[in-house]
Formats: C-alpha cells, sequence, structure tokens
C-alpha cells in the first residue's frame, strides 16, 4: 500500500480504497520490485 501511494501520488483515502484498485496500481510495478528485492540480496 504505501509503494502505491508514494508511486502514484493518488487521492483516494486508505480506508476507501479497493482491492481492484489496488491490483491497478500495483500490477505495473511488480517486476521492478523484483529486481530491486534481488539487489537487495546481493
Amino acid at each position: 500500500m504505501r509503494q502505491v501511494y508514494t508511486d502514484y501520488s493518488i487521492c483516494i483515502h486508505p480506508h476507501d480504497i479497493t482491492i481492484d484498485e489496488i491490483r491497478f496500481f500495483y500490477a505495473p510495478m511488480i517486476e521492478s520490485l523484483c529486481k530491486l528485492q534481488k539487489k537487495a540480496k546481493e
């Protein structure tokens, strides 16, 4: 959730956001977040 709000600066209150909206915003970030996690492990 923090990543979605940080990257997109959306104006939806965290208590009002739906699962579908989270998926919509989060899906494009998955690949880059996986890469960052791999780099952090090295």
